[in-house]
């Protein structure tokens, strides 16, 4: 999603919508779900003690929660579950998912 990395703010606003349909009509298409990881960003700096120019404007421009807030909306709107899960170990249980197809 490139588009939510750089651009002015509406532009980014946009683009969060249209992927946030994109993803719910996805999801009705297929009857299925929509699971979420629920992440926790931490504010740490390129010393570790969360300050910075760069790790500021990083989490600044990141739109992660405001994309899953209108996810849910969506979802909620077309009568889509959302689940938010703990993202320990989920790329684990992906891959051994993905074995076991």
């Amino acid at each position: 999603m490139p588009e939510l990395a750089s651009g002015n703010s509406d532009k980014r606003e946009y683009f969060r919508w249209q992927y946030a349909h994109e993803i719910v009509k996805i999801a009705k298409e297929k009857r299925k779900a929509i699971v979420i990881e629920k992440l926790d960003i931490k504010n740490k700096g390129e010393k570790g003690d969360f300050s910075g120019k760069k790790s500021r404007r990083i989490r600044h421009n990141f739109s992660y929660k405001s994309l899953l807030k209108k996810i849910k909306i969506l979802a909620k709107k077309e009568g889509i579950e959302v689940i938010e899960v703990n993202p320990s170990y989920t790329s684990i249980i992906g891959m051994l998912k993905k074995e076991a197809e």
